[in-house]
């Protein structure tokens, strides 16, 4: 018997997640390329970061968050290259870049169940930026948020989908204020329950779908 084409795999879990990066308004141009040949180098950008938690692991956080960045600007620049040279409406912004690759890793977690050792690997991962988690980080956290930053709820919770990059000056690349304090006290709350950031999305993912 012939070994399954992993590609095929990835490909699923890459559409998939590009659905979830680019749903409602949160990317309002046309969406059906993002996923064909026409975007592959963005996909093996994605590809790379995953394999790269699965065959090696990051060392630590800071060498995690490097590559993320590398990751999702690298993603951000082929997709909008393709839009201005094709003239396509829409942005790829940073919020979707995050949606994307986070929810790629989410799915790619799934394969450690039962296995503490696939687990570690996902320990330096970020948790998906959205509207329940926000909502969620925020009553946890506000008075936290309201002394790292002049943000208030409205700023917190608005739309990640035009949340778009601090710094872009294609060398310099650095995630919107709003994104790391995010991360830092999604962090903290899992951090408090034992478990990784990652995992807190799917604690949170699984209360808000029993109510």
């Amino acid at each position: 018997m012939e070994k399954f084409d992993d590609n095929k795999l990835f490909q699923f879990v890459y559409v998939s997640a590009m659905r979830d990066a680019v749903l409602q308004k949160a990317y309002e141009g046309e969406k059906k390329w993002l996923t064909t040949e026409e975007t592959l180098e963005a996909r093996n950008k994605v590809k790379e970061y995953i394999d790269y938690i699965l065959e090696v692991g990051f060392k630590n956080q800071e060498e995690h968050d490097k590559k993320f960045i590398e990751t999702a600007s690298g993603v951000c620049d082929v997709i909008n290259k393709k839009i201005e040279t094709n003239g396509r409406n829409g942005q790829f912004t940073f919020g979707n870049a995050q949606k994307l690759i986070n929810i790629v890793c989410k799915y790619f977690y799934i394969i450690s169940y039962k296995d503490s050792y696939v687990r570690e690997k996902f320990k330096y991962c970020h948790c998906p930026m959205d509207s329940i988690l926000l909502e969620n980080v925020w009553s946890k956290k506000k008075d936290e948020i309201k002394e790292q930053s002049n943000m208030n709820v409205n700023d917190f919770k608005s739309s990640w989908g035009k949340e778009n990059w601090k710094i872009n000056d294609k060398e310099n690349y650095e995630v919107p204020d709003r994104y790391s304090i995010f991360q830092d006290n999604v962090r903290a709350l899992a951090q408090n329950e034992g478990i990784f950031p990652i995992e807190y999305d799917y604690k949170i993912w699984g209360e808000n779908l029993e109510k």
